[in-house]
């Protein structure tokens, strides 16, 4: 973001600051990745995050890729490398590692379409992840299709979970959430 654009856009915040002192922590960073636009669109200038839009609520980042991010009611769009064309609705969605760590969605399907995260649908509970790769991962009542080279064809519903994947070894799961405590999905319980 240019200088001329953060000293306008301080200016603008220290009449909103003024009006409402609490919305005074959301703008702390001027100098780094500070969202231009609030319960609109949010434009980000950084090579990791470009063109992101976000509506109906203040998206926060404070780490250089998906840091504390909250979202709620509307759609969130990405079209960055790391997480392309993700849509998640209704529910806030947690990000507090670098790839996707402690992540929760609920009431909607949430679609990832780029490498780590291949067309996984998951609904109706919260999925969590704690570690790079899936580590901890919890879900339940809803099959999860994984289709790319890490989780592949694994379905799990209210039921038993069938693995495929030479990699996933180990697992034992039936009608409630599936524990994963190894970087590769090693020991499931």
């Amino acid at each position: 973001m240019h200088v001329s654009k953060q000293i306008a856009l301080f200016m603008t915040l220290s009449v909103v600051t003024s009006a409402a002192p609490t919305a005074k922590t959301l703008f702390e960073a001027l100098d780094k990745r500070l969202p231009e636009a609030a319960k609109e669109y949010i434009y980000f200038d950084d090579n990791v995050l470009d063109k992101r839009a976000a509506a109906k609520e203040y998206i926060h980042f404070e780490d250089g890729v998906l840091d504390k991010r909250d979202a709620a009611k509307e759609y969130i769009h990405f079209d960055n490398d790391v997480l392309d064309r993700r849509e998640a609705a209704k529910e806030y969605i947690h990000f507090e590692d670098g790839i996707l760590d402690k992540r929760a969605a609920a009431k909607e399907y949430i679609h990832f379409e780029n490498g780590v995260l291949d067309k996984r649908e998951a609904a109706k509970e919260y999925i969590h992840f704690d570690n790079d790769v899936l580590d901890k991962r919890a879900a339940a009542k809803e099959y999860i299709h994984f289709d790319n080279d890490v989780l592949d064809k694994r379905e799990a519903a209210k039921e038993y979970i069938h693995f495929d994947n030479d990699v996933l070894d180990k697992r034992e799961a039936a009608k409630e959430y599936i524990h994963f405590e190894n970087s590769v999905l090693d020991k499931a319980k």
